[in-house]
Protein backbone atom coordinates (compact mmCIF):
# COMPACT_ATOMS: atom_id res chain seq x y z
CA UNK A 1 0.00 0.00 0.00
CA UNK A 2 2.56 1.97 1.05
CA UNK A 3 4.33 1.46 -2.11
CA UNK A 4 1.69 2.41 -4.48
CA UNK A 5 1.17 5.76 -2.77
CA UNK A 6 4.92 6.17 -3.47
CA UNK A 7 3.69 5.56 -7.17
CA UNK A 8 1.17 7.47 -6.67
CA UNK A 9 2.96 10.75 -5.29
CA UNK A 10 5.94 9.80 -8.16
CA UNK A 11 3.56 9.78 -10.93
CA UNK A 12 1.70 12.92 -9.39
CA UNK A 13 4.90 14.75 -9.66
CA UNK A 14 5.70 13.74 -13.21
CA UNK A 15 2.15 14.82 -14.67
CA UNK A 16 2.76 17.87 -13.08
CA UNK A 17 6.24 18.74 -14.79
CA UNK A 18 5.30 17.93 -18.20
CA UNK A 19 1.89 20.14 -17.43
CA UNK A 20 4.21 23.14 -16.48
CA UNK A 21 6.54 22.17 -19.41
CA UNK A 22 3.60 21.98 -21.71
CA UNK A 23 2.72 25.54 -20.60
CA UNK A 24 5.87 27.14 -21.37
CA UNK A 25 6.42 25.68 -24.44
CA UNK A 26 3.05 26.83 -25.71
CA UNK A 27 3.65 30.33 -24.39
CA UNK A 28 4.66 31.79 -28.12
CA UNK A 29 1.94 29.82 -29.75
CA UNK A 30 -0.81 32.18 -30.87
CA UNK A 31 -4.19 30.99 -29.82
CA UNK A 32 -5.92 33.36 -31.18
CA UNK A 33 -4.68 33.28 -34.64
CA UNK A 34 -8.06 31.77 -36.15
CA UNK A 35 -9.98 34.56 -34.74
CA UNK A 36 -8.42 37.31 -35.75
CA UNK A 37 -7.38 35.98 -39.54
CA UNK A 38 -11.08 35.99 -39.65
CA UNK A 39 -11.47 39.81 -37.97
CA UNK A 40 -9.03 41.17 -40.46
CA UNK A 41 -10.75 39.16 -43.79
CA UNK A 42 -13.61 40.69 -42.82
CA UNK A 43 -12.25 44.28 -41.93
CA UNK A 44 -10.95 43.63 -45.60
CA UNK A 45 -14.41 43.18 -47.18
CA UNK A 46 -16.26 45.59 -44.93
CA UNK A 47 -16.77 49.24 -47.05
CA UNK A 48 -19.40 50.38 -43.91
CA UNK A 49 -16.62 52.87 -42.06
CA UNK A 50 -18.95 52.65 -38.86
CA UNK A 51 -18.16 48.51 -38.91
CA UNK A 52 -14.96 49.12 -40.34
CA UNK A 53 -13.78 51.00 -37.26
CA UNK A 54 -15.69 48.35 -34.41
CA UNK A 55 -13.49 45.64 -36.61
CA UNK A 56 -10.14 47.34 -36.38
CA UNK A 57 -10.75 48.08 -32.27
CA UNK A 58 -11.59 44.43 -31.97
CA UNK A 59 -8.77 43.20 -33.64
CA UNK A 60 -6.60 45.71 -31.78
CA UNK A 61 -8.62 44.24 -28.35
CA UNK A 62 -6.96 40.53 -29.89
CA UNK A 63 -3.81 41.72 -30.31
CA UNK A 64 -3.73 43.63 -27.01
CA UNK A 65 -5.24 40.68 -24.85
CA UNK A 66 -2.70 38.03 -26.46
CA UNK A 67 0.49 40.08 -25.63
CA UNK A 68 -0.70 40.49 -22.16
CA UNK A 69 -0.95 36.74 -21.87
CA UNK A 70 2.28 35.95 -23.15
CA UNK A 71 4.03 38.93 -21.03
CA UNK A 72 1.95 37.31 -18.22
CA UNK A 73 3.78 34.06 -18.31
CA UNK A 74 7.28 35.40 -18.68
CA UNK A 75 7.95 35.74 -15.29
CA UNK A 76 6.38 32.44 -14.61
CA UNK A 77 8.91 30.92 -17.19
CA UNK A 78 11.69 32.49 -15.45
CA UNK A 79 11.13 31.27 -11.91
CA UNK A 80 10.89 27.88 -13.64
CA UNK A 81 14.23 28.21 -14.86
CA UNK A 82 15.53 29.33 -11.68
CA UNK A 83 14.34 26.62 -10.04
CA UNK A 84 16.34 23.87 -12.53
CA UNK A 85 12.34 22.82 -14.01
CA UNK A 86 12.74 24.34 -17.74
CA UNK A 87 15.36 24.20 -19.92
CA UNK A 88 17.91 27.10 -21.25
CA UNK A 89 16.62 26.43 -24.54
CA UNK A 90 13.20 27.32 -23.68
CA UNK A 91 14.15 30.89 -21.93
CA UNK A 92 16.53 31.41 -25.29
CA UNK A 93 13.56 30.93 -27.33
CA UNK A 94 11.02 33.12 -24.79
CA UNK A 95 14.04 36.12 -24.64
CA UNK A 96 14.59 35.32 -29.21
CA UNK A 97 11.01 35.11 -29.89
CA UNK A 98 10.45 38.60 -27.43
CA UNK A 99 13.61 41.22 -29.29
CA UNK A 100 13.78 39.11 -32.67
CA UNK A 101 13.34 41.71 -35.46
CA UNK A 102 12.14 40.68 -39.11
CA UNK A 103 11.77 43.28 -42.73
CA UNK A 104 8.32 43.86 -42.15
CA UNK A 105 7.90 43.44 -37.99
CA UNK A 106 10.09 45.15 -35.11
CA UNK A 107 9.70 44.60 -31.41
CA UNK A 108 7.89 47.55 -29.45
CA UNK A 109 8.81 49.04 -26.43
CA UNK A 110 6.89 46.29 -24.29
CA UNK A 111 8.31 43.73 -25.95
CA UNK A 112 11.67 44.46 -25.38
CA UNK A 113 11.06 45.36 -21.58
CA UNK A 114 9.80 42.35 -20.78
CA UNK A 115 12.73 40.44 -22.33
CA UNK A 116 15.03 42.85 -19.99
CA UNK A 117 13.33 41.67 -17.08
CA UNK A 118 13.12 38.09 -17.90
CA UNK A 119 17.21 38.49 -18.11
CA UNK A 120 17.30 40.22 -15.41
CA UNK A 121 16.13 38.04 -13.77
CA UNK A 122 17.29 34.74 -15.02
CA UNK A 123 20.85 36.02 -15.98
CA UNK A 124 23.04 35.14 -13.18
CA UNK A 125 21.91 31.27 -13.83
CA UNK A 126 21.53 31.42 -17.30
CA UNK A 127 25.54 32.90 -16.88
CA UNK A 128 26.94 30.09 -14.45
CA UNK A 129 25.41 27.44 -16.76
CA UNK A 130 27.30 29.03 -19.72
CA UNK A 131 30.55 29.18 -17.96
CA UNK A 132 30.31 25.27 -16.99
CA UNK A 133 29.23 24.34 -20.74
CA UNK A 134 32.33 26.24 -22.12
CA UNK A 135 34.55 24.34 -19.78
CA UNK A 136 32.93 21.21 -20.92
CA UNK A 137 33.30 21.90 -24.12
CA UNK A 138 37.05 23.48 -23.83
CA UNK A 139 37.93 19.97 -21.74
CA UNK A 140 36.28 17.77 -24.47
CA UNK A 141 36.95 19.44 -27.38
CA UNK A 142 36.80 17.13 -30.46
CA UNK A 143 39.59 16.23 -32.55
CA UNK A 144 40.40 17.50 -36.34
CA UNK A 145 37.86 16.03 -38.38
CA UNK A 146 35.83 14.46 -35.89
CA UNK A 147 32.39 14.63 -36.71
CA UNK A 148 31.30 15.63 -33.36
CA UNK A 149 28.97 18.99 -32.58
CA UNK A 150 31.04 21.84 -32.13
CA UNK A 151 30.54 24.16 -28.92
CA UNK A 152 27.38 26.44 -28.96
CA UNK A 153 28.04 29.80 -29.30
CA UNK A 154 27.17 31.91 -26.03
CA UNK A 155 23.46 32.95 -26.70
CA UNK A 156 23.46 35.43 -23.76
CA UNK A 157 26.44 37.17 -25.03
CA UNK A 158 24.85 37.56 -28.75
CA UNK A 159 21.35 38.43 -27.16
CA UNK A 160 22.95 41.37 -25.17
CA UNK A 161 25.20 42.44 -27.86
CA UNK A 162 21.70 43.18 -29.78
CA UNK A 163 19.83 44.56 -26.92
CA UNK A 164 23.18 47.19 -26.88
CA UNK A 165 22.29 48.13 -30.01
CA UNK A 166 19.11 48.64 -29.81
CA UNK A 167 20.10 51.21 -26.53
CA UNK A 168 22.53 53.09 -29.23
CA UNK A 169 19.41 53.70 -31.42
CA UNK A 170 17.07 56.18 -30.93
CA UNK A 171 13.75 54.18 -32.44
CA UNK A 172 12.90 53.36 -28.80
CA UNK A 173 11.57 55.25 -25.53
CA UNK A 174 14.34 56.31 -23.37
CA UNK A 175 12.99 54.39 -20.71
CA UNK A 176 13.45 50.76 -22.70
CA UNK A 177 16.97 52.23 -23.75
CA UNK A 178 17.78 53.12 -20.10
CA UNK A 179 16.57 49.41 -19.04
CA UNK A 180 18.15 47.88 -21.35
CA UNK A 181 21.82 50.01 -19.74
CA UNK A 182 20.81 48.90 -16.62
CA UNK A 183 20.50 45.50 -17.55
CA UNK A 184 24.09 45.67 -19.05
CA UNK A 185 25.62 47.15 -16.29
CA UNK A 186 23.84 43.96 -13.94
CA UNK A 187 26.02 41.71 -16.13
CA UNK A 188 29.27 43.62 -15.90
CA UNK A 189 28.25 43.45 -12.50
CA UNK A 190 28.28 39.70 -12.07
CA UNK A 191 24.64 39.92 -12.44
CA UNK A 192 25.12 41.91 -8.42
CA UNK A 193 22.89 44.92 -8.46
CA UNK A 194 24.53 48.16 -7.37
CA UNK A 195 22.50 48.96 -4.49
CA UNK A 196 23.13 45.82 -2.77
CA UNK A 197 24.25 45.15 1.27
CA UNK A 198 27.42 44.67 0.98
CA UNK A 199 28.57 47.83 -0.73
CA UNK A 200 31.94 48.68 0.66
CA UNK A 201 34.29 52.09 -0.60
CA UNK A 202 33.54 52.70 -4.83
CA UNK A 203 36.64 51.79 -7.24
CA UNK A 204 37.67 54.45 -9.53
CA UNK A 205 36.49 52.15 -11.86
CA UNK A 206 33.02 51.71 -10.70
CA UNK A 207 32.56 55.55 -9.78
CA UNK A 208 34.11 55.79 -13.66
CA UNK A 209 30.54 53.86 -14.31
CA UNK A 210 28.61 55.70 -12.56
CA UNK A 211 29.26 58.89 -14.11
CA UNK A 212 29.17 57.66 -17.68
CA UNK A 213 25.39 55.79 -16.81
CA UNK A 214 24.50 59.61 -15.43
CA UNK A 215 25.48 61.00 -18.69
CA UNK A 216 23.70 58.12 -20.26
CA UNK A 217 20.70 59.05 -18.60
CA UNK A 218 21.11 62.91 -18.71
CA UNK A 219 21.21 62.39 -22.75
CA UNK A 220 17.89 60.64 -23.02
CA UNK A 221 16.16 63.16 -20.90
CA UNK A 222 17.27 65.55 -23.13
CA UNK A 223 16.51 63.87 -26.06
CA UNK A 224 12.86 63.43 -24.58
CA UNK A 225 12.56 66.64 -23.61
CA UNK A 226 13.46 67.74 -27.14
CA UNK A 227 11.18 65.25 -28.82
CA UNK A 228 8.19 66.73 -26.64
CA UNK A 229 9.25 70.47 -27.69
CA UNK A 230 8.78 69.36 -31.22
CA UNK A 231 5.74 67.71 -30.69
CA UNK A 232 4.09 70.54 -29.31
CA UNK A 233 5.31 73.67 -31.55
CA UNK A 234 3.98 71.52 -34.11
CA UNK A 235 0.75 70.73 -32.47
CA UNK A 236 1.11 74.90 -31.91
CA UNK A 237 1.64 75.93 -35.12
CA UNK A 238 -0.89 77.68 -37.25
CA UNK A 239 -2.32 76.19 -39.95
CA UNK A 240 -3.01 77.61 -43.25
CA UNK A 241 -6.45 77.17 -42.48
CA UNK A 242 -6.38 78.98 -39.61
CA UNK A 243 -4.24 82.15 -41.01
CA UNK A 244 -6.92 82.41 -43.66
CA UNK A 245 -9.77 83.03 -41.00
CA UNK A 246 -7.32 85.59 -39.11
CA UNK A 247 -6.87 87.93 -42.61
CA UNK A 248 -10.97 87.22 -42.80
Amino acid sequence: MAERKAKGKTGGGSSFRANILRRAQKTFERTEDSKLDNLQKQLAEEEEEAKKKNLQDKITELKAKEKRRIHGNIAFIGELFRHGIVSQSIVNWCVVSLIKETKTVKPDDASIECAVKMLASVGKVWDAQTVVEEKKSAWGAPAAGSNEAQPKHNTLSIILGHLKQISDTKQYAPRTRFMIVDLLDLKKNNWIPRNSAEKGPKTKQEIADEVKREQRLKEMQRYNWERQDRMASTRDAPTVRTIRRRRI
